[in-house]
């Protein structure tokens, strides 16, 4: 009863600040996108209050910091105990129903491991997710939604089914910490020129970028609302041929198109970014 108590209340706190939030964008470690929420902090009364609620109902778990609005588990675990900046809001899914924080873990900087090499935990039936304490051995750390930061056994806690987690880590098959990188940034160019396009016409979008710098790259086309273009029929990837892509828009409208350079470590090394105008 006390853990059902407690998931409708961070429920509630969910949703506290949802007509004054803004959606932005912050990127992993691969330069996937991840789509964010910026809310407001809630009152120094509402933050006590919680506070002192969780240290009443969770007694076994330590506060490490004080209830917020700001950010929830997902973004503390992926995003700000990583060095991230932005404090956030991450829900699993996108407003347009797509997957959000599966980003992290698909063919991206983290993957599946075992609960021995764990760095991050995914509770896949509860919604949360949480990381490896640093200096409490066999501890965890997560965020309770609006609810304080928490360091905690790994079934204890205010969700249900904590015992069903998936477990993950960065595995690297060279030595040594990753280098920084420089990312390349610029704007695509097409071969029929950088004026309009008309429909079922291929051409060539390809960026200046040094063969040598990157070994693999993705292609990214979405409307001007924001759908995916090459999901929708609207763009046709005809091929893809070191640092360009062959397309053809088979409707009219504005086009955002993105290609993303990543080396061996599968860093972001390159963005570069059009606009394609097609005409009937």
């Amino acid at each position: 009863m006390k853990a059902r108590l407690i998931t409708i209340l961070l429920a509630a706190l969910s949703s506290v600040m949802c007509f004054s939030q803004t959606y932005s964008t912050i990127y992993t470690k691969g330069g996937k996108a991840i789509e964010v929420i910026i809310r407001p902090e809630m009152s120094k009364e509402e933050i006590q209050q919680y506070d002192e609620q969780c240290r009443k109902t969770f007694s076994k778990a330590t506060m490490l910091s004080s209830s917020s609005t700001t950010y929830n588990c997902h973004s503390y675990t992926w995003n700000l105990s990583d060095g991230g900046k932005t404090k956030c809001w991450i829900n699993p899914i996108t407003a347009l129903g797509r997957p959000n924080i599966d980003n992290y873990w698909t063919n991206d900087y983290y993957s599946e491991t075992t609960e021995a090499n764990a760095k991050k935990i995914f509770y896949y039936e509860s919604d949360h997710t949480a990381i490896v304490s640093e200096t409490v051995p066999g501890m965890y750390e997560s965020k309770w939604g609006a609810m304080p930061l928490m360091r905690h056994s790994p079934s204890f806690g205010p969700y249900l089914n904590m015992d069903k987690r998936k477990y993950y880590n960065h595995t690297d098959s060279g030595s040594g910490e990753k280098p920084n990188v420089t990312v390349q940034y610029g704007v695509i160019q097409c071969s029929n020129g950088n004026g309009e396009i008309g429909v079922n016409i291929a051409a060539d979008y390809y960026a200046d970028m040094p063969t040598q710098a990157y070994t693999s790259m993705s292609c990214y086309i979405e409307t001007s609302k924001g759908d995916d273009a090459v999901e929708k029929g609207y763009a046709i990837i005809n091929e893809k041929t070191g640092n360009s892509v062959n397309v053809t828009f088979s409707r009219a409208g504005i086009y955002e198109m993105l290609l993303r350079f990543y080396n061996q470590s599968n860093q972001l090394v390159g963005e570069f970014t059009y606009e394609p105008i097609v005409t009937e």
